[in-house]
């Protein structure tokens, strides 16, 4: 679910439907905001343009499955490989200018596995545990309040 990463407030107006909301989480929208383009150079391996790999780990996982070929014929970072191959994907790709990043890549690939596996850990649940500390910090809605909150108007209803 989008929301505030300072206060963890909704960005979103979901219209009073909020205790309809799944639990798990919120279908994924066709405009990604939480993706950012990569500029810091702890995560940045080449001068070139590259993709971040939550872009590539979440196109491969909703186009492919495991033991799927991939193909990439624009290579350049290699972002694609590398993401093909921690999800268990088998990748075919080329690139006419140098390859030393992309081999670096798979060097390092150890690194990029537990950023996939970060990436991976934050899907299919509405709220991480540290934006939940900051919602329940700022007195916003979670999960269980809407529960909560149902059982008891549920509770009043049969009382009457």
């Amino acid at each position: 679910m989008e929301i505030c990463r300072h206060c963890g407030g909704d960005i979103k107006d979901y219209g009073g439907y909020k205790n309809k909301l799944n639990s798990r989480g919120l279908n994924l929208t066709d405009v990604w905001h939480d993706i950012s383009p990569v500029r810091h150079s702890k995560y940045k391996t080449r001068e070139s343009n590259e993709l971040p790999l939550k872009l590539m780990e979440r196109i491969i996982s909703m186009a492919s499955e495991e033991g799927d070929v991939v193909f990439d014929p624009f290579g350049g970072s290699g972002t694609t490989y590398i993401v093909s191959e921690i999800l268990k994907r088998r990748w075919i790709g080329s690139e006419i200018g140098p390859i030393d990043s992309i081999i670096k890549r798979f060097e390092d690939i150890d690194f990029h596995r537990d950023q996939i596996k970060e990436i991976q850990a934050k899907k299919n649940i509405l709220f991480t545990d540290e934006m939940k500390k900051i919602r329940r910090k700022n007195g916003h809605w979670l999960p269980e309040t809407l529960e909560t909150a149902k059982k008891n108007k549920s509770k009043k209803l049969t009382n009457k």
